[in-house]
């Protein structure tokens, strides 16, 4: 997206910045910018450990199928309504392609690997969990995407220990879609999780890339690790309204060129462990663009758009430490809802129109 740029005060292409003389904003630019684009708490644990299962095989399939795998052909995705396997619970692991019925909770043990084919698509019963101890490959494509989601109604979601590295991954309709434990490593890239009531929680970070979290549910939790996205978008579809997109209470955010939008407050940092940085992003569509409070980072070129105030402070006036320096706050100075503006350094120097190139890159 393009947006009419002017040269500020240091030694790069960014927009014109403002020094503030006093709380009023700078006068627009002579030549019109084009708008940027845009595009509570965790259930309860699981309880059910399931039985060993077994495998069994729909009565309509005539001939015998591998134990272990039921290969899909790869230049098609799965008719609708067939099913290839129906695994009834317990361990599994190996390859899984083409359409599959879970029926009870499963886990893929530590030191075993379950890899889903492009265009598989797994039903899960109701309440159905997938423990991940050892690794998850779902290699998807854009033209054969994976897809896990409820038979019925709504499915618990992925409990990660171990390891998961995802390509065009869905994950629809699960109580906690994506549970991320204290041990976990994740990668998600060109994926989508959607309509879930908890989208996910974070105890040790992950990777998002060009990923989409979509939906009316609650707030994404991060509690440790490193949370890193990157051309991404964060939508609860439910502007200027609760809950919260993002809760930070612990672990440390690397944001560039993301967009959070449809919530009550896109980021709400209650607490950091490592100074934060936050790049090229948009947060609209809110009441606060963002609520913080012990914590220290970086804004650098987003764009704070509307709100009753751009930055509320929801500490005691002295945990703050982040640097505002050129970023949009609807073409003026930020309004910042504190006791202690000088929490916030570079606030007097602002752009006064739109930035390039922010948001989500295709």
């Amino acid at each position: 997206h393009t947006h009419a740029e002017q040269t500020h005060t240091e030694q790069t292409q960014e927009p014109t910045v403002s020094t503030e003389a006093s709380s009023e904003p700078t006068t627009s630019p002579t030549e019109k910018a084009q708008e940027p684009i845009v595009q509570n708490e965790p259930s309860p644990e699981p309880t059910t450990t399931p039985d060993a299962g077994t495998e069994t095989l729909p009565e309509q399939v005539a001939e015998a199928q591998p134990e272990s795998v039921q290969e899909a052909t790869p230049e098609a995705a799965p008719e609708t309504g067939r099913k290839d396997r129906v695994i009834t619970g317990g361990d599994v692991s190996g390859s899984w392609c083409g359409n599959i019925e879970v029926q009870a909770a499963i886990t893929i043990p530590a030191g075993k690997t379950l890899t889903l084919c492009a265009g598989t698509k797994v039903t899960l019963a109701d309440g159905v969990t997938v423990s991940v101890k050892g690794s998850l490959l779902a290699n998807g494509t854009k033209a054969m995407p994976i897809t896990m989601k409820p038979s019925q109604t709504m499915w618990r979601g992925l409990r990660v220990d171990g390891k998961v590295v995802a390509t065009f991954l869905e994950l629809h309709k699960g109580s906690l879609c994506l549970d991320g434990r204290a041990t976990s490593d994740l990668t998600f890239t060109q994926s989508l999780i959607n309509e879930c009531s908890i989208a996910a929680r974070f105890m040790n970070g992950g990777t998002f890339i060009k990923t989409k979290f979509i939906g009316e549910g609650n707030s994404i939790h991060l509690t440790g690790g490193t949370w890193t996205m990157t051309d991404s978008v964060i939508d609860l579809k439910k502007p200027r309204i609760g809950p919260d997109c993002t809760k930070l209470r612990g672990g440390n955010a690397m944001f560039t060129r993301v967009h959070f939008t449809g919530c009550h407050c896109p980021l709400h940092f209650a607490k950091s462990d490592k100074d934060i940085r936050v790049v090229d992003s948009i947060f609209d569509g809110a009441s606060y663009p963002m609520m913080i409070a012990n914590t220290k980072g970086v804004f650098l070129r987003n764009h704070f758009i509307g709100g009753r105030a751009h930055i509320q402070d929801i500490g005691d006036g002295k945990s703050v430490s982040v640097s505002i320096n050129n970023n949009y706050f609807d073409g003026k100075a930020p309004t910042l809802d504190t006791q202690n503006k000088a929490q916030f350094t570079g606030r007097g120097k602002y752009a006064t129109t739109p930035f390039a190139n922010v948001g989500p890159r295709p």
